[in-house]
């Protein structure tokens, strides 16, 4: 962006900044986001890891945990990040924030859902136009 209202770039978690062009895809700004093939072995076994925990304790866990308000309340007021996360951060935040509370329909408890249509006429059956 040209002229007075152009933005400073912003910096990057490891201290350096960003390209003033968010598309630039030069070898410099690519190397900043790659990821080595340990690391994304890394990150998957941490996924892997709460994935197996979720569901081994699932059966024991109530069916449906609502999200709590005050929780909501706080996440719905927390601006949005300028900055990149690191990725073992992102995780431990889901598992401790999201994890918790998940809908019920991966619990073998769970029955099912039962949702009301939008309108009366959705209730209706579908008939052929008159002939």
């Amino acid at each position: 962006m040209e002229g007075p209202h152009k933005r400073p770039a912003p910096e990057t978690p490891g201290g350096g900044t960003l390209p003033a062009d968010p598309l630039e895809f030069s070898p410099a700004a690519r190397a900043r986001w790659e990821w080595s093939a340990e690391e994304i072995r890394r990150v998957g076994r941490e996924v892997v890891d709460l994935i197996a925990e979720h569901l081994t304790t699932l059966p024991g866990r109530p069916v449906f945990r609502p999200y709590p308000a005050a929780r909501a309340d706080a996440m719905a007021g927390t601006p949005m990040p300028s900055d990149g996360t690191d990725a073992s951060a992102i995780l431990a935040e889901f598992a401790e924030t999201i994890e918790p509370y998940p809908l019920g329909n991966g619990h073998p408890r769970f029955y099912g859902w039962v949702n009301s249509p939008p309108a009366v006429m959705g209730c209706s059956p579908r008939r052929s136009p008159p002939r």
